[in-house]
């Protein structure tokens, strides 16, 4: 389902607006000329865009607009600075401006993004708007919840509404994007097997790109590369450090790794739409043979373990519960430190389909499914996510972790923003 929320172009009288840190300059305005700009379906991504959010944003929307036949510039009261605010139970200008009256004054074209420039928002890091263009710098964070929903949208009219208001459709311009996990083993569902999750997210992802709001598009000309984490991080902690919290599965069906609407909103990945070089695991059908990946291949990682509980039962299924169970750690460098805790493997898996704007993507990973994944680290990892000097016994990089001809291929299934499926290439 596309989530779109809706700018509302509206006459109203003159009002004093208070913004805590930004006040509406009071223009007498008779009642139907002036211009406000008034959302009224609220927008959910993920960590903001619910109506309140864009209510309490002092800076509100940035703004332009040109007007007229043939237009050489921006309206010179609409032209990026002047935004839009919300206060006192109403939206305008911080300078109230008026309905061009003469119909050759027509049409009138409003482009408009979220958040503005003059935010310290992290994720547009610059506005160039040499006219008839805007243009959105735009630079992911690779820190989930520094990441923002940035939103834009365009909107003409031949003449001033006989109502005095305008419906404009605002759209997001980034992917969102988030995992699941279904306990899964060799195509079959499982609750006989705990799954403990240490880590997930994507590697070698583009960060920045330029977004035209005019055309609603972006150029393509992706540059930069960065990791992105959904849950937990890769980042090894040391010996003394926290652990991180593992996350248990057991017999879900596209169970979620974050149990409340809270935790849900703030931790999608907004990310730019792309499509990178992933790893090919594919490999023309000849698994068998697959590559480790390259340097710079796009894939999903995963830090994990599995404990058998049916009879007889295996805490040792994938990696280990306890450390000193490993066959090498007596002597090892692990036994000095004193560490006995859980071992995780580090897997990899291409994805599938390259994202676009506005679209959402639910990866739901089969765990340990038919493979397993393919391992892309020799090491097993602790609960700190350091390497651990221990070696994954029998099974190189990058070979799948459970022997299998039972190779799973998922067809990803893509609708807007919401409820989405992408392919986990378990093969």
């Amino acid at each position: 389902m596309n989530k779109r929320f809706f700018l509302a172009i509206a006459a109203v009288a003159m009002m004093a607006v208070s913004c805590s840190m930004n006040e509406t300059e009071e223009i007498n305005i008779v009642t139907s000329d002036a211009i406000s700009l008034n959302p009224n379906t609220a927008v959910t991504r993920a960590s903001i865009s619910f109506l309140k959010t864009l209510q309490d944003d002092n800076n509100g929307f940035a703004v332009y607009a040109d007007n007229g036949t043939n237009p050489s510039a921006w309206h010179t009261n609409i032209a990026g600075s002047n935004n839009h605010i919300y206060g006192g139970g109403k939206w305008n200008f911080l300078t109230q401006v008026v309905w061009p009256t003469a119909a050759n004054d027509y049409p009138m074209t409003f482009l408009a993004y979220h958040p503005a420039k003059n935010q310290s928002n992290g994720v547009i890091t610059d506005v160039t708007s040499g006219y008839p263009n805007v243009n959105l710098s735009v630079t992911v964070p690779s820190l989930a919840s520094a990441q923002r929903d940035v939103l834009a949208g365009i909107k003409s009219t031949g003449s001033k509404p006989s109502s005095g208001t305008l419906s404009m459709g605002f759209k997001h311009i980034l992917s969102k994007v988030f995992f699941t996990v279904t306990n899964q083993f060799k195509g079959n569902a499982n609750n006989t097997q705990n799954v403990y999750v240490l880590a997930i997210g994507f590697k070698n992802l583009h960060t920045s790109d330029v977004f035209n709001v005019r055309t609603e598009s972006w150029t393509g000309n992706t540059t930069g590369k960065s990791d992105y984490n959904y849950y937990n991080e890769f980042t090894p902690r040391g010996f003394n450090g926290t652990p991180y919290t593992e996350k248990l599965f057991n017999g879900e069906t596209k169970g979620k790794f974050y149990s409340n609407i809270a935790e849900m909103d703030a931790s999608y990945m907004m990310l730019l739409p792309q499509d990178p070089d992933r790893w090919d695991t594919y490999n023309g059908g000849d698994p068998e043979n697959v590559q480790p990946p390259l340097t710079d291949d796009a894939l999903v990682r995963m830090l994990y373990r599995v404990e058998e509980t049916a009879a007889p039962a295996n805490p040792n299924f994938i990696g280990y519960k306890n450390a000193n169970n490993h066959p090498d750690y007596d002597g090892s460098d692990l036994q000095k430190e004193g560490y006995t805790g859980a071992l995780y493997v580090m897997v990899g898996y291409s994805y599938d389909p390259a994202w676009l704007q506005g679209n959402g993507y639910q990866y739901d990973i089969p765990i340990p499914g038919a493979t397993g994944g393919r391992l892309i680290d020799k090491e097993y990892y602790d609960d700190k996510g350091n390497p651990t000097g221990l070696e994954v016994i029998d099974i190189e990089v990058p070979e799948v972790i459970i022997p299998s001809d039972d190779y799973i291929h998922l067809s990803p299934i893509v609708t807007p923003w919401n409820e989405l499926d992408g392919q986990i290439l378990d093969q």
